[in-house]
């Protein structure tokens, strides 16, 4: 994939990132949504998401794939007052329950919320 992290005169680049984060007890939605190539932290962020195990690649419509390190619902996804972090690149799509993100994950969600806007959603409004 080293060919997407090629930079102007023509190469592909990193294209988006959506990070869409849900739950908690307050049941609110926030979005960050983040053009890498047109970032000031475009390599940092680049480089952090193809690094990551993305799940092999959803047919569109299908839900995130679960990538934490037990069963969807378990850990974290799903649980009572937790949040749960869609996270979607043109690498793939995947879903952690908030116990669940950690290490490369979350470094790169602590990443693009620093310099992305979150854009609050609210439930069942797509994106």
């Amino acid at each position: 994939m080293s060919e997407c992290g090629s930079s102007g005169g023509g190469g592909v680049g990193f294209g988006r990132i959506v990070i869409a984060r849900s739950g908690g007890f307050a049941g609110l939605s926030l979005v960050w949504d983040l053009d890498i190539d047109a970032s000031s932290l475009r390599e940092e962020i680049g480089s952090q998401v193809t690094r990551l195990p993305w799940p092999s690649t959803a047919a569109d419509g299908a839900e995130p794939a679960h990538v934490g390190p037990g069963e969807a619902g378990a850990g974290g996804a799903g649980q009572a007052d937790r949040f749960v972090y869609e996270i979607e690149s043109r690498y793939g799509r995947a879903r952690l329950g908030e116990t669940e993100l950690t290490g490369e994950w979350r470094l790169l969600v602590d990443t693009v919320r620093q310099v992305a806007e979150p854009q609050r959603r609210t439930p069942g409004a797509g994106q």
